[in-house]
């Protein structure tokens, strides 16, 4: 059943946010938090996770823009914002059409 449930989550949430939605799903401010987290475990074991200290510096930039109860895929408009460039949208695309079976 977990796979099933990962499965579903990882066809939804591109499509969540390449719609455009960026109403929370999970929160901005609770990935900060757990690349927090993640970071703190990775200093106790003495393991580097450079990408992990990127990640938590780009979500501080969320927060910092007040975008913090905003879902996670707003990294995405923020990212388009701060390198001048636009990913197009898929509104119409018939594959992003979502049902609750789908979900």
């Amino acid at each position: 059943m977990k796979a099933r449930v990962r499965a579903g989550l990882s066809r939804f949430l591109p499509r969540k946010t390449f719609q455009g939605d960026y109403e929370p799903g999970f929160a901005a401010e609770l990935m900060h938090k757990d690349l927090g987290l993640a970071l703190n475990l990775g200093k106790e074991e003495r393991v580097p996770l450079p990408l992990g200290a990127l990640s938590h510096q780009i979500f501080a930039h969320l927060l910092s823009l007040g975008l913090g109860k905003k879902d996670t895929g707003v990294i995405f408009k923020v990212m388009e914002d701060l390198l001048g460039i636009q990913i197009p949208l898929f509104k119409g695309h018939p594959s992003l059409n979502l049902s609750a079976g789908q979900i």
